[in-house]
């Protein structure tokens, strides 16, 4: 997968203002946000040697939505 199939997703700090469901923590690629209804933030972490890719909501071996998955950098523009 080439970087230009990437896409860029804003990573999360907190579930403040967001709907129930998992997002991309801005801790790391192998990281997401797990936020309830009750906006509860919890932090998830991808098994070993995976990465979280937003668009699909699963950790996998490669994310569209991570700038490295080797890295574990996210896009940049992402806060």
């Amino acid at each position: 997968m080439s970087e230009k199939d990437k896409e860029t997703v804003q990573c999360q700090k907190d579930c403040s203002g967001l709907a129930p469901g998992l997002y991309q923590s801005c801790t790391g690629c192998d990281n997401y946000l797990v936020c309830t209804k009750h906006g509860i933030t919890r932090l998830g972490r991808c098994p070993s040697n995976k990465v979280w890719d937003d668009k699909r909501k699963k950790c996998r071996k490669t994310s569209l939505t991570c700038k490295s998955s080797a890295s574990n950098e996210l896009d940049p523009g992402t806060s």
